[in-house]
Parts: C-alpha cells; structure tokens; sequence
C-alpha cells in the first residue's frame, strides 16, 4: 500500500543501505541513528505520526544550502552549484516514500521505459553503453552520425508544485499521500552557507512523472 505507515523492516532496510552523508542542523547522521535505534522500533514510532499527521515536523523542512564552485567569476551566483543539506530523518523518510511511489509507477508503466533516472537499476550505464556503440559503429563504417545533446536547467527546481499535486491526483496516488507531500513542501527553508556564516532531496520520481504527464497532454 502507498499510504500505511512504514514498517520496522522497511525502514531497516532503507536506513541500512543509505551511505553516510552529511547532516542538516540538527547534525544527526545516519550512523547515529544505526547506533541509537538499529531495530528501528523508535523511528517506526516517528514515522507512523508523521503519516498520521500527513506532514513532517518544522524543523525538518529546514535546510542549509552549501554553494559549491564550478567555473566563472564569484560575483555571479549561478556559477555555484547549491547543494541542500536536510536532516536524514527527512531523507530516510521521504526515501522509503520515493522507493513505494518508484516501485508502483513501474509495475503500473506509469514511467517511461525512456526514463532511466527514476528506476532502481542503474539505467544511465544503459544509455552511456549504446551511445558509445552507435558512435564507435558511426567511425567505423565512415557513416555521418549527428547526435543533440538537451541540458534542461535547473530541471527539477523548474517543475511548480501545483504540477506535481496534478500528476498524482491525475496518475492516481491516493489523496492523503499526496497531502502529506504537499505538506512537507510547505514552509520549507534554507539558510545559504557563505564564507561568513555561522552555525545555527522524491524528486526524480516525482519530477519524471510531472514531465510525463506534461508531455502527454501538451506534446
């Protein structure tokens, strides 16, 4: 079921499969919480009232955003790449949503077989590999070969909201679902980190399947 509460094994298996990264402000890692509570019965608990309440507590909508250089001068903003720490148990529990919503698109060919991103196996390899066939076959049979590369900016920051709320209802996600990722959304923060700041991530599934939708009833 998309919308029960998540179950100790499914949170296990999440939990101990997520590589370490860095924390939000609340500074608690994933290796905290395999220590502290490696049954999961606590974070069962804080989850189950989360779905309960269909949204998340406030302090976990709270990011901070690290600027990572790429190239050009410092005085432009959009030579920085920004990268948004959030708290892990946001991203554990936003994760066990995205693996059930991936999981269900699939089996009911909600995602194009196109579409590699947003699927479990490591699709893009896929993709990498036949290109470089058609392009090695080009040079050898002298063929012309004329490949387009499309960069979409900011591609998953450019999809509003309302549409992602549109597609679920349209692909038929049950509503309290969709309220409860509607509710994480709002009253979202950041705290950009510069060089004089002191101490104080669905999205694929969620945007191939908003594309999806749009190119189907505007394409």
């Amino acid at each position: 079921m998309l919308f029960t509460s998540p179950t100790n094994k499914e949170i296990r298996r999440k939990l101990f499969s997520a590589a370490n990264t860095s924390p939000g402000s609340d500074r608690v890692e994933y290796r905290h919480l395999k220590q502290v509570d490696p049954s999961c019965s606590v974070l069962s608990l804080l989850f189950d009232h989360c779905f309960k309440r269909r949204d998340v507590p406030p302090a976990w909508k709270s990011a901070i955003t690290v600027l990572i250089y790429k190239k050009g001068s410092t005085e432009d903003a959009s030579n920085f790449r920004p990268i948004a720490l959030m708290s892990c148990l946001y991203k554990l529990l936003m994760g066990i949503i995205a693996k059930r919503l991936t999981t269900w698109a699939i089996d009911n060919d909600l995602v194009s077989k196109e579409q590699k991103s947003a699927r479990p196996s490591e699709g893009c390899y896929e993709h990498t590999f036949l290109l470089q066939s058609i392009i090695a076959d080009a040079r050898r049979s002298h063929k012309n070969l004329f490949v387009a590369w499309l960069d979409l900016r900011n591609a998953f920051g450019s999809i509003p909201h309302s549409a992602i709320t549109t597609t679920l209802t349209h692909i038929g996600v049950p509503l309290p679902l969709i309220e409860m990722i509607t509710n994480s959304y709002s009253g979202a923060t950041t705290q950009v980190r510069t060089p004089h700041w002191s101490d104080c991530s669905y999205s694929s599934i969620l945007w191939c399947q908003a594309r999806m939708s749009f190119k189907s009833n505007y394409l």
